[in-house]
């Protein structure tokens, strides 16, 4: 089979219809890399015209299923079981700054996981938290979103394979077995964490946000956009955090302008951003 190369029209087509649609911008060194994603796409549909294809992405239902397995397709799902656990510790740490700011009625920490892919972030905040709140009164309340509703089907379903533990350290296995119950080669989350976290569809770029929430984890997921969407999504992210609330990103996600609205912490090495205002 010959190697599908987009010309730059068809190249400038999708891109548009993928940015429009996700956010997701693709520069110009990344047209071969696309067309090897549109090929895989042909391939399964058993077509033959790029521009056919680019057509049926704007028509229906039909054709928002198909752009977004073409998006899937695109972003690299890198995710499992407390990933970069840095973060979950600063976490933890931050839950007595957090429960302790003035104002507080509602003894409910609400944090959102935004991306959340197959759900392995959303499940290993809900397990941080409930570590770290014990016995104590407060209520732990865990959102978990992604545009992809394939990947959210999978995370409400709750079992997951030896790839979601693969760089999972042995200390945090160990901490949180008693969150799991054995299926043979695969692990499924039990009912006490499930119950803990709400999945749901959701575009960073067009749909409204969560709100009044503790912590946001959005991590390695600003750097798939163009600056200007990069800088809405951050803001529209710092207005759903409560003042004090924290927001955690990728290594190489930027706050760009909204830098001075927050507070960097650090642990471990890792970076948090604390709401100022």
């Amino acid at each position: 089979m010959s190697k599908l190369e987009l010309s730059d029209r068809e190249f400038g087509g999708l891109r548009d219809i993928i940015a429009k649609t996700a956010g997701i911008y693709l520069d110009e060194d990344k047209q071969e890399y696309l067309a090897r994603r549109v090929q895989r796409r042909l391939d399964a549909l058993e077509l033959t015209s790029v521009g056919t294809y680019a057509a049926s992405l704007t028509h229906g239902a039909v054709g928002a299923r198909e752009l977004e397995s073409l998006i899937n397709t695109i972003v690299v799902l890198e995710t499992y079981f407390f990933r970069q656990p840095e973060h979950f510790e600063m976490l933890s740490q931050e839950t007595h700054h957090l429960r302790s700011h003035p104002g507080r009625e509602e003894l409910v920490f609400r944090a959102w996981s935004a991306a959340c892919a197959s759900g392995e972030e959303a499940y290993s905040l809900a397990m941080a938290l409930k570590r770290s709140f014990g016995t104590s009164p407060w209520r732990v309340r865990v959102q978990g979103t992604d545009i992809s509703e394939p990947f959210i089907d999978q995370a409400q379903v709750a079992i997951y394979g030896a790839r979601s533990f693969r760089d999972t350290s042995a200390a945090m296995n160990r901490s949180n077995s008693c969150y799991f119950h054995d299926m043979g080669p695969a692990k499924q989350v039990s009912k006490e964490i499930v119950d803990l976290v709400r999945f749901s569809v959701l575009n960073l770029v067009t749909d409204p946000f969560p709100h009044d929430l503790d912590a946001i984890f959005c991590r390695n997921v600003l750097i798939y956009f163009r600056e200007d969407t990069a800088k809405m999504v951050i803001s529209k992210l710092r207005q759903s955090l409560r003042i004090g609330g924290v927001l955690f990103l990728g290594a190489v996600d930027s706050l760009g302008e909204l830098a001075e609205c927050f507070e960097p912490i650090e642990f471990s090495g890792a970076i948090g951003f604390r709401r100022r205002r």
